[in-house]
């Protein structure tokens, strides 16, 4: 939370004489928070975690002083309420989604984001051919972090994926692309891509090296 934001209503105090009145915190919780001296307002201070997951209750005395040794204080309880905190969106490998064609289809992977204190219980997944219109939704149940897109057309897909906990949903992820295959098209395991990739240059006679990674 940012300093300096205020806490509930300033605490205020009346002197009999009409003198001017000074605020001050006091107590266990006082370093916790900050006050204005001449409104009474509470105020949150740089540094401090107020986590309701951690704590969710403190105590300040505020003193109220007339500056000529006439003073009254008043315990003030401050309660930090709970909100809700969705998971972070995928990150991915290692921003979007991983997306691998296969037969009329699409297998898709992803990270699992940090945990937040909320268990990551399910994901969502959609789909959309092209760069541009909208996309459909991919069912998947549960906090697995792979799925299969079937029944696609052997033409270029992008593919996100949101996470979600008891506390809601995250933002969808950049997109991964990919490209089904083709009835008769055969993936090459990347394990046996440098080796083919070695024997089709030794018969062309090129002297360059080739990696997967510089493949289009």
């Amino acid at each position: 939370m940012p300093a300096g934001r205020p806490v509930g209503d300033p605490v205020s105090a009346q002197d009999p004489d009409g003198d001017t009145l000074t605020y001050s915190l006091w107590g266990a919780d006082a370093e916790h928070f900050a006050i204005d001296a001449g409104t009474g307002q509470i105020r949150t201070r740089e540094g401090i975690d107020y986590d309701h997951k951690v704590r969710d209750r403190f105590s300040v005395n505020v003193r109220a002083s007339d500056g000529r040794g006439e003073r009254t204080n008043v315990v003030v309880g401050i309660a930090v309420t709970d909100v809700d905190e969705p998971t972070s969106a995928p990150p991915g490998r290692p921003a979007a989604p991983k997306v691998t064609g296969v037969a009329s289809g699409l297998k898709v992977g992803w990270t699992s984001p940090p945990d937040n204190g909320s268990p990551i219980t399910d994901y969502d997944v959609r789909y959309r051919a092209g760069d541009s219109g909208d996309f459909t939704d991919w069912p998947h149940a549960g906090p697995r972090t792979m799925t299969t897109i079937s029944g696609l057309e052997n033409t270029l897909y992008q593919v996100q994926v949101r996470a979600g906990n008891s506390e809601g949903r995250s933002d969808w992820s950049p997109p991964g692309e990919g490209k089904p295959l083709a009835p008769g098209q055969v993936a090459i395991p990347d394990s046996n891509l440098r080796s083919v990739l070695a024997e089709a240059l030794g018969k062309t006679g090129s002297e360059s090296p080739v990696y997967a990674d510089e493949m289009a």
